[in-house]
């Protein structure tokens, strides 16, 4: 059984392979990027990583609103203890991670995660949290790095 991100990615991926090779405009058109560093607490270490994406799955968990689901899911996080970072030669090391949106794509797909890991429980949960979405999305408003560009989606 697929959902509906997965279909929607099939398919994209169906009209880029159909399309002339040379004319990537369906990836022009829905492609944006995010960065990622990976920045360490006590050496002097870090990696930066450009993704691209063509959606964003944003974690809905404990979000009342799409910029509270755009926030939680770039904010820092510490990876520490059990989740140490292995940089390199420094080995595991207590680490900063941060992902932002770097470029975003003229036409922005969005995919709320329905399902959480539970941890204590070892299972997939359905997340049935209501999320309002506006019916324009102002990009100033969301967690973007370095960028001058200014989009409005609606």
């Amino acid at each position: 059984q697929e959902d509906a991100e997965e279909l929607y990615l099939k398919l994209i991926q169906l009209i880029k392979a159909s399309s002339k090779k040379e004319d990537d405009s369906i990836i022009q058109i829905l492609q944006g990027e995010t960065i990622q560093t990976l920045e360490c607490l006590h050496v002097n270490y870090t990696k930066i990583r450009n993704n691209k994406f063509i959606d964003l799955s944003l974690d809905i968990t404990n979000s009342l609103n799409l910029y509270d689901a755009f926030n939680q899911s770039f904010s820092s996080e510490l990876l520490d203890g059990e989740n140490q970072y292995k940089a390199g030669s420094y080995g595991l090391q207590d680490t900063k991670k941060s992902i932002h949106i770097s470029k975003l794509p003229n036409v922005l797909s969005i995919h709320l995660k329905r399902f959480g890991y539970d941890i204590s429980t070892d299972t997939m949960n359905k997340i049935s949290t209501y999320v309002d979405i506006p019916v324009v999305l102002n990009s100033s408003l969301l967690p973007l790095l370095d960028t001058q560009e200014i989009h409005i989606y609606d």
